[in-house]
């Protein structure tokens, strides 16, 4: 890679020491426990540091077992392995950032057996999954950032599609509220450097944001695909971002877990220049009014736009459709919606 000139800069030291291959015995021999795993790591990365090329980040990683924490389904690594691999991580000068790898799984959230009876019972599964997905991840990405401060924290794998026991599955509106509302939870840490959303496949199966169109010759967004591009426009370009409270917004605790909840009104503002772009979501199934007068000065804005997000229908064959509105100083805000407002 040094010789061909293309060695990165940024570093994830291994993948899922922590699951050790689903408890494969040979995996396990290897890595026996988090300090052997960690003294390994270590020396790679001084092996390799005589390449690294200017401005290289190495990362470690961890479980995200606060995230995990009442998962009901015990086929993966038991949770208790997750918690004693977190809770040994320290920060230390030999690397930069920590990596989470974050999945709202619906029956390690909801309830063992809840996957198979959706969208039926959209009403428990919908505030479970939206208060981990809120709450949950502020709680996982605070305490990283208090066990191991001052290091980034690099999101490498993500989505808001229930990996692993969904495979078989399509793409419900509920996931793609999943996916806005978990971008909105990391934008509030500014210790979330980097994300990788881990669906960005073109085959149109349920691990894809877009679907071959052969007689176009072209691909079709589906599922989260707009959502992502809306806050990909909004937020890069040297975009400074704000989150925003929403007066009349209202706390919704999940239907598992009384200590998690989310606001049916989350807002994130972007500005770049004299341009600005706010993202609303309203996750709640109450329209409520928004008064735009207190940005940019009371201007009114260019282009207004909603995408209605229905969470029990399948986006698999298009994204969830977006409708132009009429520009003004106050707007309403439909139930299970994303608008986009930009000036």
């Amino acid at each position: 890679m040094k010789k061909e000139g293309i060695l990165p800069r940024y570093l994830e030291l291994g993948n899922e020491f922590w699951l050790a291959m689903l408890g494969d015995p040979n995996v396990m021999k290897k890595w026996p426990d988090v300090q052997t795993t960690m003294r390994v790591m270590r020396e790679y990365r001084n092996a390799l540091q005589p390449y690294f090329v200017p401005g290289t980040k190495v990362a470690v990683q961890s479980t995200g077992s606060r995230f995990y924490a009442n998962n009901t389904d015990g086929r993966i690594t038991p949770r208790q392995s997750f918690q004693a691999w977190d809770s040994y991580l320290k920060s230390e000068s030999w690397f930069d950032a920590v990596t989470i790898h974050l999945y709202p799984e619906v029956d390690r959230i909801a309830g063992a057996g809840e996957r198979a009876k959706l969208p039926a019972n959209m009403d428990k599964v919908f505030p479970a999954l939206m208060a981990r997905c809120d709450q949950g991840i502020d709680e996982t990405l605070s305490a990283l950032e208090k066990q191991l401060p001052g290091k980034e924290i690099w999101v490498t794998e993500w989505s808001g599609w229930s990996w692993g026991l969904q495979v078989t599955t399509g793409q419900l509106g509920l996931h793609v509220h999943l996916t806005t509302r978990m971008l909105m939870a990391f934008l509030r840490h500014s210790s979330v450097t980097m994300t990788h959303y881990h669906m960005l496949n073109f085959s149109g199966g349920s691990m894809s944001l877009y679907r071959p169109d052969r007689e176009a010759g072209s691909y079709v967004p589906i599922n989260s695909a707009v959502v992502l591009k809306w806050f990909n426009q909004a937020a890069n370009g040297g975009a400074n971002y704000q989150p925003l409270k929403i007066d009349g917004a209202r706390r919704i605790v999940s239907t598992v877990t009384n200590d998690e909840g989310y606001y049916d009104l989350d807002a994130a503002l972007f500005r770049r220049g004299d341009k600005a772009t706010l993202i609303i979501h309203n996750a709640g199934a109450e329209t409520k009014a928004v008064t735009l007068t207190k940005i940019m000065n009371g201007k009114l804005p260019v282009t207004i736009e909603t995408m209605y997000i229905d969470p029990a229908t399948e986006y698999m064959q298009t994204a969830p459709p977006v409708e132009i509105k009429k520009a003004v100083s106050v707007i309403e805000i439909p139930p299970y919606s994303l608008t986009r407002v930009m000036w």
